[in-house]
């Protein structure tokens, strides 16, 4: 079982699903406890299928990198022919657990089938397509939005959100996630924009740190004017203006250190997210809020455990 879970990376769905939660509660001042769980259920089997597709169509990459030795369908645990059953079978029963959940709401389901589609379209283009960081993005984007429109009409609340959903992917897969996973002769946006090895040694270009800083405020600015209250804004940007440092060292020319940069995104991305949560405060009741904040800690300890046998670092 453990290496079923390792290959679907179900540990990290631990902000992928309050992130998704997040998108219902927006759209209601009532959430109901079991739409919140149904919601939950929706958005890890989203995650699992989606990191489970990834593996399957990144394996021919993924033998040849020795950081990713380890994973179930590369070292032989799982076969690949496994591996494409179970992901046919569970996308399908998740696209009708989908359909169950939205309910005949059309724009909602919409939204679920698009995040569907840029989720494939990403998996199928991730190593060919030098800006296919959009479409997971555009993927993460319709999965949050999915919820709140089930409940609610479009409008500039979720657009707000949606877009912050957005340039968080992008910074989170397509700069710190191509930064941990930098190759010689690898192609992505960091390496048109100029960034690359040579030898050991990472060479940050300017583009890519203006790149990167632009995504950064777009976020902030964004977080802004989610804020309900004045409070809730300046603790977001006390712990925005950590992360913008945080990215100052992630983004360092520099000997090329996989495990150093590898916990400076994982530091990044809770601190993104718990400046998210730190935003939900108001919206929701005390009971919401303390879930937003616990959950991802009790879930990603637990699950950790059971995956990896350890508490705090797996073996990414």
């Amino acid at each position: 079982m453990n290496n079923y879970l390792q290959l679907v990376r179900i540990h990290t769905a631990s902000l992928t699903i309050p992130t998704v939660v997040i998108g219902y509660l927006l759209a209601t001042n009532t959430p109901s406890p079991l739409y919140i769980f149904l919601i939950s259920i929706y958005a890890l089997l989203f995650h699992a299928f989606g990191f489970l597709w990834n593996n399957i169509f990144d394996y021919q990459y993924d033998k040849n990198d020795p950081y990713k030795r380890h994973f179930p369908l590369v070292n032989g645990q799982i076969s690949y022919k496994r591996a494409k059953y179970i992901a046919i079978t569970g996308t399908s029963a998740s696209f009708v657990y989908g359909l169950f959940l939205f309910n005949n709401n059309i724009l909602a389901i919409t939204t679920f089938i698009l995040a569907i589609f840029f989720g494939f379209l990403y998996n199928l283009l991730n190593k060919k397509f030098k800006h296919a960081i959009v479409y997971i993005s555009l993927s993460f984007v319709m999965l949050v939005m999915s919820p709140y429109l089930n409940f609610h009409v479009l409008d500039y609340k979720i657009l707000i959100y949606g877009s912050f959903a957005f340039a968080t992917m992008v910074f989170q897969n397509g700069i710190s996630g191509f930064i941990k996973d930098m190759r010689v002769g690898q192609i992505n946006t960091l390496t048109y924009l100029g960034t690359r090895l040579e030898g050991d040694k990472l060479i940050v270009s300017n583009y890519t740190d203006i790149y990167a800083y632009i995504i950064r405020l777009v976020i902030v600015m964004l977080g802004i004017a989610l804020a309900n209250n004045i409070y809730t804004m300046f603790l977001f940007i006390v712990v925005q203006a950590i992360v913008i440092l945080l990215s100052f060292k992630l983004l360092q020319s520099g000997v090329f250190n996989r495990d150093y940069r590898v916990r400076l995104m994982a530091i990044i991305e809770i601190m993104n997210y718990y400046s998210l949560a730190i935003i939900m405060i108001g919206y929701t009741s005390i009971i919401w809020d303390t879930f937003l904040f616990a959950f991802p800690i009790l879930y990603y300890i637990l699950m950790n455990k059971i995956t990896w046998g350890t508490i705090i670092k797996p073996a990414v």
